[in-house]
């Protein structure tokens, strides 16, 4: 983590090299979002019970990265502060033995891991500082760009620990389907179709993405998309067909509704050539399929309202980390300002009120975050990485 190597890992395949600060940002704005979804259904004796020995439980895995995100924002905040400063921050939660077992709130750690990992998001947009700043820690230097980097490896490896947990506890028979096309492009829609492809660290070799600000993330290497629900939304009459919604693979025969996040996904053994495991997991939903929601958000205020760009710039924010794109609409009158209206309700689930105030109770960004994925529900492509 001095800066000097990158940082590489034969299990998860993670390479540093990969990595920019934004696409760690998305990561950690990403982890609330991924571990809700991933862990919904499943009760709680199930999420803390460990699969093996000396293996944590999915929570336990949260657990570690939500206190990792906190830990490394601290020290990296203080490397940034100061160049050449001391590491002194403790941080060891043991392994995965028997004598250590931890029993945990599900929404609790959810709730640990979105602050934190929100938290550690800003830190990753901070423009302007000193990243080649560096601490010491143990005799050890470390950088702060490459130790925040490090984060997003030990977050997205341990996204991978808990697809294999939860794989575990889900006891599903494996669902075969096929694929119906393989598609890439240099950069545009649609894709178009190729009859071999080669899944690299960087996603399927000679397709290119010409917005890198908001696509070809590494942990969103690949998109896989099915032709089952293409099929459904060309009987209701919309143009589509395989590769028009950049996805990189089309499958039938897959239950949409069961690649959730951590699903282990395996397509052929030429495409898993480069990937150690031989499977990759579901991450989040791609940017292109949450830009097509149909969402209505209004932000109501009175003239002159001092908070009015506070509450703007969260709501760009939450908007970038979503990959949403809708209009934001402000209206100006005798009201509580500033409020902020997704689809006809206050986020903050205040009462409607048609007086003049100030507010105070700005909304948090895991309330609009809620507020923007309860919107409109396209069906959605996933992205594997």
């Amino acid at each position: 983590m001095d800066g000097s190597a990158p940082e590489t890992c034969g299990e998860c395949g993670f390479d540093s090299r990969n990595w920019r600060l934004r696409d760690a940002a998305t990561l950690f704005e990403q982890i609330g979002w991924w571990w809700n979804n991933a862990t919904a259904g499943f009760g709680a004796e199930a999420l803390n019970r460990r699969p093996g020995r000396a293996v944590w439980s999915v929570l336990e895995y949260g657990l570690h990265s939500a206190l990792a995100a906190a830990v490394i924002r601290t020290e990296v905040e203080m490397i940034l502060g100061e160049d050449g400063c001391t590491l002194e921050v403790d941080f060891d939660i043991g392994d995965a033995t028997d004598d250590n077992w931890a029993v945990l709130d599900a929404a609790r750690t959810v709730d640990d891991l979105e602050r934190e990992g929100a938290a550690i998001a800003m830190l990753a947009k901070r423009q302007g500082a000193p990243w080649r700043n560096v601490g010491f820690s143990g005799g050890h230097r470390v950088q702060a760009e490459a130790y925040l980097i490090h984060d997003a490896h030990d977050v997205s490896h341990h996204m991978m620990d808990a697809s294999l947990g939860l794989a575990v506890l889900s006891g599903r028979p494996a669902a075969e389907g096929s694929v119906v096309q393989l598609n890439i492009s240099d950069g545009g829609l649609p894709k178009h179709p190729v009859s071999r492809a080669l899944l690299t660290a960087g996603g399927i070799q000679g397709d290119r993405q010409r917005d890198r600000k908001h696509h070809g993330r590494p942990f969103q290497a690949v998109c896989v998309w099915s032709a089952d629900v293409i099929d459904e939304l060309l009987a209701a009459g919309h143009p589509i067909a395989p590769g028009c919604a950049g996805e990189n693979v089309t499958l039938r025969g897959i239950d949409w509704e069961s690649l959730r996040p951590g699903a282990l996904v395996s397509v052929g053994e030429a495409l898993m050539a480069r990937d150690a495991r031989g499977d990759r997991t579901v991450s989040a939903p791609t940017t292109s399929a949450r830009a097509a929601v149909k969402i209505s958000i209004q932000i109501l205020h009175v003239a002159g309202c001092s908070n009015l760009d506070r509450l703007r710039s969260l709501v760009e924010r939450c908007l970038a980390g979503l990959g949403i794109s809708a209009t934001v609409e402000e209206i100006e009158g005798t009201l509580p300002s500033p409020t902020l209206v997704v689809d006809g309700v206050d986020v903050t689930g205040r009462a409607p009120s048609f007086e003049a105030s100030c507010r105070l109770d700005l909304p948090t960004e895991a309330q609009i975050v809620e507020a923007l994925t309860r919107g409109g529900r396209p069906e959605e492509a996933a992205s594997s990485g």
